[in-house]
C-alpha cells in the first residue's frame, strides 16, 4: 500500500489556465482552470488504471473552497461565508467500486476525509480526531438525511481590511 497526495492549485485567482485551455476558455478563464484540473485528474486516473492499481485504490477528490464569481459582490473567495465558497465537491472512489454511484444526502465535511481514509486502511482513528468516517454511511442500505452541523470561518476580512473575522455554524 502507498499514500499519494496530489494538490492542484489551479482554479485560484489570478485565473490563467495553461495552453490549450487558455485559448479554449479565453472568455472564461476560471472555467479553463477547472477544465485543466479535470484533465490532470483524468490523466492520473488513467495512469492508475494502466498500472493496475485503480481497482484497489481509495481516491478522494475535493476542493478546499468554492469561488463566489461575483455573487454577493465578491469576485473570488475569503471575504464572506456564503454557499458559493463553502459548498464544495467531495467525491470518493472506494476499492472494488464499493458504494459506486451512491450519493449521501446529509451534510458531510472535509473534516470527515481523514477518518474515512484511516478506517479504510484499517488504522485506528485516534481519539480527538474531528469528523467521522463516511464508510458506515456509504455502506448503509438507507440514505439517512441527518443534518450534521458544519463550522466555517474566515480571518481574511480582518487581515485584509481590519474588519471582524467571520464564523458560521450550520
Amino acid at each position: 500500500p502507498f499514500f499519494m497526495w496530489v494538490h492542484l492549485y489551479d482554479a485560484h485567482d489570478p485565473y490563467d489556465p495553461p495552453p490549450p485551455f487558455k485559448s479554449r476558455y479565453a472568455s472564461a478563464p476560471y472555467d479553463g482552470e477547472i477544465a485543466y484540473a479535470d484533465s490532470a485528474v483524468g490523466k492520473l486516473l488513467t495512469a492508475l488504471r494502466t498500472k493496475g492499481i485503480y481497482e484497489g485504490a481509495l481516491i478522494a477528490v475535493m476542493a478546499d473552497h468554492g469561488e463566489s464569481l461575483g455573487e454577493h459582490g465578491e469576485s473570488t473567495h475569503g471575504v464572506f461565508l456564503y454557499d458559493e465558497t463553502l459548498h464544495v465537491p467531495l467525491l470518493l472512489k472506494l476499492p472494488a467500486d464499493r458504494g459506486a454511484g451512491k450519493k449521501l444526502e446529509m451534510r458531510v465535511g472535509l473534516v470527515d476525509v481523514a477518518p474515512t481514509i484511516l478506517q479504510e486502511a484499517g488504522i485506528p482513528i485516534p481519539p480527538g480526531v474531528q469528523g467521522q468516517s463516511l464508510l458506515t454511511m456509504i455502506n448503509a442500505a438507507s440514505t439517512a438525511t441527518d443534518d450534521r452541523p458544519a463550522y466555517a470561518e474566515t480571518d481574511y476580512p480582518h487581515r485584509a481590511f481590519g474588519w471582524s473575522s467571520l464564523r458560521a455554524l450550520r
